[in-house]
């Protein structure tokens, strides 16, 4: 992901820090 994690909905719901 070139933008940051919290900005994605699927990658916050995994977690913020589950992938760049």
């Amino acid at each position: 992901m070139n933008h940051p994690d919290e900005f994605s909905p699927i990658r916050t719901s995994i977690g913020p820090l589950s992938g760049d």
